[in-house]
């Protein structure tokens, strides 16, 4: 299947905040792209997996190795199952026509419509369902709160109307 998504940073705009959380990257108003992306259903590949009883989220791990937080970890982020399995999230290996690039995720990343880019994690290497609730740095660090440790924090998700 191949389809239309509109990609947004979760940084887009940031620069014109008077106080901001995050100093770094201060993207301006043009980190937003559209492309035709194809691959396969991720609720058509869960499905056939077999999605365990109770599971409640899906964690998604790219080969993106870094230091955040003072330790040394992979990019994950995750969806809840009823997320996940809507129908509209993808597993893509092509952008425009094209095999991925790497800049782009190749060999595989998963394409979330509709919400802010980093829920579309690149080079993916695993698809976990787990039962639960897992918060792992980069769920807390593209979140909605008010101090550094709110108990409260709500991860980003569904791009907002920007008319």
């Amino acid at each position: 299947q191949t389809h239309p998504v509109l990609m947004a940073c979760a940084g887009t705009g940031r620069s014109q905040q008077k106080k901001r959380y995050w100093t770094h990257a201060p993207w301006g108003p043009d980190s937003i792209g559209c492309s035709l992306w194809t691959g396969c259903s991720l609720a058509d590949v869960l499905r056939e997996a077999g999605v365990l009883e109770g599971a409640t989220q899906v964690i998604f791990t790219g080969a993106d190795r870094g230091v955040e937080g003072g330790q040394v970890q992979n990019f994950q982020r995750a969806l809840s199952i009823e997320d996940a399995m809507k129908g509209h999230v993808m597993l893509c290996y092509e952008m425009n026509g094209q095999e991925l690039t790497p800049a782009h995720g190749y060999p595989i990343r998963i394409i979330v419509p509709g919400w802010y880019g980093m829920a579309s994690v690149k080079w993916l290497t695993t698809i976990e369902v787990v039962k639960g609730w897992w918060w792992g740095y980069q769920m807390d660090a593209y979140s909605f709160k008010r101090t550094a440790n709110d108990p409260n924090a709500i991860p980003l998700q569904q791009l907002p109307v920007r008319a």
